[in-house]
């Protein structure tokens, strides 16, 4: 099994690889994503050369298993720099099964220790996924001009067995008091605002789905997306306090402050966005989307008690489920849709 030690300060690992050390985000490529990785110096440093970058975000020391398949996160890197980086050090993945994901921190969130889904695949090793996923970014982000431009390169550049989406839930998360009406102490969710953001996603989902549709090699790729859980609002940011909680001060601030109203309309929108996604992927609706599926991964998670502010059922805060959690929803949903197309499904 191959070993990747981070042991050196990182100015000596990054001198190794001929980059500078930098502090702002750039084009990522994490390499060596088979094995395992011993995190000894916990931070964030984006180490960078002229054309591609290594991206190391380690937030807990320790030594982790990592992910089957080989994940390249490249991240605002072009397919061209990618391409002749993946010619040069891995020149056999393009004759390997090839996976595309885009998405959130479901897919993104401290990546690579196994704290989100696809950390979780167990693929077979020849596998390779190329990952463009971004913790906090919305539909409106991954899916903006520019990045679906980024990601048709990718789309042109290798045939891949399956498309991976996490989208929507920050979106959602956003605007959430917006689509509240208040009458004295009640609130509600307003259908009609509710279908306005619902709308809006749609769109840009329908967006990335034509840049699939056009490209020169996956034009009938299928497409996986997952509707997230139910989110229990409660006062659980991400370990250390780094960011969130997300839905719960949003909600209060709409004077929103029972725990079980506010868990009941959370979960009747993530209702009615499984509902849309549903309708998306539905061959004989209007609204079909031609190679669209959706993951059914809610109600898949033990629920958080309101009341804790950390870990707390299959939820490690407030919107992001357990390293546990998402292997286990790898394990029922994803590792079997995948193997299966594998297998020629």
């Amino acid at each position: 099994m191959l070993v990747l030690v981070l042991e050196l300060p990182i100015n000596i690992f990054a001198g190794l690889f001929g980059m500078n050390v930098g502090a702002t985000r750039g084009g990522t490529v994490h390499l060596k994503t088979c094995g395992q990785v011993k995190i000894v110096a916990p931070g964030r440093q984006i180490a960078r050369n002229a054309a591609l970058s290594l991206f190391l975000d380690y937030s807990l020391e320790g030594t982790y298993l990592m992910p089957k398949p080989i994940r390249y996160a490249v991240s605002s890197t072009s397919a061209a720099d990618f391409d002749s980086w993946l010619m040069a050090s891995d020149p056999a993945a393009t004759s390997c099964p090839m996976f595309l994901a885009e998405g959130d921190s479901w897919f993104n969130k401290f990546y690579p220790t196994g704290d989100n889904l696809l950390d979780q695949l167990d693929l077979p090793r020849g596998c390779r996924l190329i990952d463009h996923s971004w913790s906090g970014d919305r539909a409106s982000d991954m899916f903006a001009p520019n990045r679906i431009a980024a990601v048709a390169q990718y789309l042109d550049a290798y045939q891949y067995k399956a498309i991976l989406l996490s989208a929507g839930g920050n979106d959602i998360i956003n605007k959430i008091g917006g689509m509240l009406t208040t009458t004295g102490n009640v609130a509600t969710l307003s259908a009609p605002l509710v279908k306005t953001t619902f709308d809006e996603v749609e769109k840009l989902l329908r967006d990335f789905c034509t840049a699939r549709t056009d490209s020169q090699r996956n034009r009938t790729t299928r497409i996986f997306i997952h509707a997230y859980d139910f989110v229990t609002p409660r006062n659980a940011p991400v370990k250390g306090g780094i960011v969130g909680p997300w839905v719960y001060p949003r909600l209060r601030e709409k004077g929103v402050t029972l725990p079980a109203v506010q868990k009941q309309l959370v979960t009747d929108l993530l209702r009615q966005w499984m509902a849309r996604l549903e309708t998306l992927a539905d061959p004989l609706s209007p609204s079909c989307i031609p190679g669209f599926h959706v993951m059914l991964t809610q109600g898949m998670l033990t629920p958080a008690n309101a009341v804790d502010t950390g870990r707390s059922g299959d939820w490690e805060d407030e919107i992001h489920p357990t390293k546990d959690a998402f292997r286990r929803m790898a394990a029922k949903l994803y590792t079997p849709t995948l193997t299966a197309i594998l297998n020629g499904a």
